[in-house]
């Protein structure tokens, strides 16, 4: 009768008692406002490191970040699971493949822009990596560009949209003893001289091309060459002006008086009066 007694009172004692966690769900629970009433179960949440808090929470967006922020600290891959919104999944688990450094993870994400973001931050680079980010054109070039070298393949060089990264991935391949024109097959052979060209900046290659060609070959040699009067061989006038804004930024060669754009030449003046020293 006794250890009755005592168990029945051990019961109600501790249906009394609330853990710290419980105590301040408890109060976020009384307040009126949404906003607030939200903001307070996720602090309880990255305060005690709680993901079941995250689940009182009512936006359905702050509740996955919120699950997803808990997923990170614990490094958790399948708490990512519980998180509902794709991207925001995708996220988790980039986010805890790059803080684990495990590429591995990087296969459970669907989201093809999120993988190849993974991957790429992994420094993994293949030309697939880089085709999950052809909506962002800097990002894929870059991509393209850290590719190309650590692949030792020129073509992934042709793929990049930026021209001043396109010139210094052929650049990179010529030091890399990558050109071979003589070699090349005839259809083959003029790709080879165009990008051998913007690689050396040799004016003889550029005088020999035509069209665009020529121009981004010619604005490649300027810089190579720090010589802002080869901009002048260059033919069509945004090209130009792009030439001359390139080496007054890169190469401090101040040029901004050639460029007919007024806004580029406006641009390009603040620039020189800020980092070139007159």
């Amino acid at each position: 009768m006794l250890v009755v007694v005592a168990l029945v009172i051990s019961f109600v004692i501790l249906a009394g008692c609330s853990t710290p966690v419980q105590k301040e769900l408890k109060k976020c629970s009384k307040l009126n406002d949404a906003k607030e009433k939200d903001s307070c179960y996720r602090d309880i949440a990255v305060n005690y490191n709680d993901s079941v808090s995250c689940s009182s929470i009512s936006d359905s967006l702050n509740k996955d970040l919120c699950r997803r922020e808990i997923a990170l600290a614990k490094r958790d891959i399948l708490m990512c699971e519980s998180v509902q919104d794709k991207n925001q999944k995708d996220i988790c688990l980039r986010n805890i493949a790059i803080n684990l450094k495990d590429s591995k993870i990087c296969d459970k994400v669907e989201g093809q822009l999120q993988k190849s973001l993974c991957l790429s931050e992994l420094g993994v680079y293949t030309e697939e990596t880089c085709l999950g980010m052809r909506d962002q054109i800097k990002e894929a070039s870059r991509c393209f560009y850290k590719a190309a070298i650590q692949n030792k393949d020129i073509k992934l060089c042709d793929k990049i949209n930026v021209q001043l990264i396109q010139d210094n991935c052929y650049r990179e391949m010529y030091n890399l003893g990558k050109f071979d024109c003589e070699s090349s097959l005839s259809d083959e052979k003029e790709k080879c001289y165009i990008r051998l060209g913007r690689a050396t900046g040799d004016i003889q290659i550029c005088s020999k091309l035509k069209g665009e060609d020529s121009d981004l070959c010619f604005s490649s040699a300027a810089r190579i060459k720090n010589d802002a009067a080869l901009c002048k061989s260059v033919q069509d006038p945004k090209k130009k002006d792009m030439c001359y804004y390139l080496l007054t930024v890169i190469n401090k060669v101040n040029s901004c008086q050639d460029i007919l754009n007024s806004s580029l030449s406006s641009d390009c003046v603040k620039y020189a009066e800020a980092y070139i020293k007159q």
